[in-house]
């Protein structure tokens, strides 16, 4: 059982994010979809639900696997969040949109390489949580010899080897 999920999305050669309405901080703040698990839900079934929610996706539980996990805050909490990587192909006419009328998320965006570095340093993802899930993602397809500027040659980049991130062991 799990109690949550980040659901780290790549579409062709992007990642996804939104702009997610927090009610602590205010201006643009993109984050990865994730959130907290429903009774008796998997990590890969919270981040499909959460990716879909929050972000209008329909991803496959074939395109998913958890790549590790983060912790929010050491020095007070023991939770570890699973990192689920989902490589997903848009179908014709699926248009990524926040699903949530209270206003969770304001809108969505696909990010390539670049354009995440750049937010980074302009300050528009700030969030702890999704930047120590990119850091994991960078390291996971280093590990795998995959080439993170042109993610979309790898169709299959949750299928390569063991990450010795996701072990306790470091």
């Amino acid at each position: 059982m799990s109690k949550g999920a980040i659901a780290l999305i790549v579409v062709e050669s992007e990642i996804l994010f939104i702009d997610a309405a927090r009610h602590t901080f205010e201006g643009c703040n993109y984050e990865l979809p994730r959130g907290g698990a429903e009774d008796e839900e998997s990590d890969i079934d919270c981040a499909i639900r959460e990716a879909h929610e929050e972000a209008g996706v329909n991803i496959k539980k074939s395109d998913c696997s958890v790549i590790g996990h983060v912790r929010p805050d050491t020095g007070v909490l023991t939770t570890e969040i699973p990192v689920v990587i989902a490589c997903h192909t848009l179908s014709e006419g699926e248009v990524p949109t926040s699903m949530f009328s209270e206003g969770e998320s304001r809108s969505v965006h696909l990010f390539s390489a670049q354009r995440i570095s750049k937010a980074i340093r302009e300050g528009k993802i700030t969030c702890g949580i999704s930047l120590a899930a990119l850091m994991l993602f960078q390291e996971h397809i280093r590990f795998n010899g995959q080439d993170e500027k042109n993610l979309s040659r790898h169709k299959n980049i949750k299928h390569g080897r063991k990450n010795s991130f996701s072990s306790n062991k470091i």
